[in-house]
């Protein structure tokens, strides 16, 4: 039988807990979080469609996101505002071409 997380509300997930990440993205607001991934790729000096995509991983696995197909079914308000993230920053990317 699985360990249950008080936390989470549900099974212990272990190594793959990404409860303090789903904290850290319901307190951003999208504009801060997008900000931030745009403030990284400036600092890279990559604008390429390629380099958006991968700053956008590399910052939900800063935060801690483990496992998205999870978190898109126990938390969808906190994947959706990760998508409306997402979709601003591919949006620059498209107006940097």
């Amino acid at each position: 039988m699985e360990d249950w997380c008080v936390m989470v509300g549900g099974p212990c997930r272990g190594k793959n807990c990404d409860f303090w990440a789903r904290i850290k993205i319901k307190k951003k607001s999208v504009d801060e979080m997008t900000g931030e991934i745009l403030a990284r790729l400036q600092e890279q000096k990559e604008e390429t469609p390629k380099a958006f995509k991968q700053a956008i991983q590399e910052y939900w696995e800063c935060l801690g996101v483990k496992n998205r197909s999870i978190l898109r079914k126990e938390k969808p308000e906190i994947f959706a505002k990760m998508m409306e993230v997402e979709r601003q920053v591919l949006a620059q990317a498209g107006k940097q071409e």
